[in-house]
């Protein structure tokens, strides 16, 4: 495991060094096969209109998603050398920002942050703190930030336009989106137990959606069941490390 998890964290950070490459240097051809077969328009293309860099990752929430798990995962496996585990945090960070994906500004972050500092003891917290401040000046100072047109379309989530769910969620929980449209056809169709594995062939925009409609109120339940457990799971593993 914690191979497999240093491998991860290690893939993360690599894919933020390309994302960082990408604010000085045009790296698609070299990623576009990553993102689309056969040269087709994909949502990289488009995203990097807007500054928002995912390296290998076509959706910048798979880029974020990954970015979050890699941090956990170099939490997990080097929370005894502090020193390492900052420098491969901000470089996982400063990934996570250039995708702004909010599934890691909003998400992943928070949750890598806490883990972070609660997996440090006594000095080695005091070594964490000016590690990630040590870390955070040499972002700012390596005039990066200048460079990036992107900022503009990070700095657009402190000032949401709109109610806040529906900005935050980019519109899916917005009258008439595609995910309420599909909850409420799910929970008039088949409330309780959904139509079957076999689904509909919509866009579930969400995890929840897919849940109701595959197994209705009975499948949600037992999904969010599974996710208590597996966060049970993780904070036994982290005790008992």
């Amino acid at each position: 495991l914690r191979t497999f998890s240093a491998a991860i964290a290690a893939c993360a950070a690599g894919n933020a060094v390309l994302a960082i490459v990408g604010i000085v240097v045009d790296l698609s051809p070299v990623l576009r096969p990553f993102w689309t077969p056969d040269g087709e328009d994909s949502v990289a293309d488009l995203a990097a209109e807007l500054g928002r860099l995912g390296g290998v990752f076509n959706q910048p929430v798979e880029a974020g998603l990954a970015y979050g798990i890699g941090g956990i995962c170099a939490v997990y496996v080097w929370r005894e050398r502090p020193v390492l585990l900052a420098a491969l945090l901000a470089i996982i960070t400063v990934g996570g920002l250039l995708s702004v994906s909010k599934a890691f500004i909003l998400g992943a972050l928070p949750f890598v942050l806490a883990y972070w500092l609660w997996s440090q003891r006594g000095h080695r917290r005091i070594v964490t703190v000016l590690a990630a401040l040590l870390a955070l000046l040499g972002v700012l100072q390596s005039g990066l930030v200048e460079r990036w047109v992107g900022l503009d379309y990070l700095t657009r989530l402190l000032d949401p336009s709109g109610g806040l769910l529906d900005f935050y969620s980019a519109g899916r929980f917005a009258d008439r989106s595609t995910f309420s449209v599909v909850v409420d056809a799910a929970l008039a169709h088949s409330p309780l137990v959904g139509v079957g594995p076999g689904g509909w062939a919509v866009a579930y925009d969400g995890a929840v959606a897919e849940a109701l409609v595959v197994a209705g109120v009975l499948g949600l339940a037992l999904y969010a069941a599974t996710i208590a457990g597996m966060l049970t799971l993780i904070r036994t593993g982290a005790e008992e490390g």
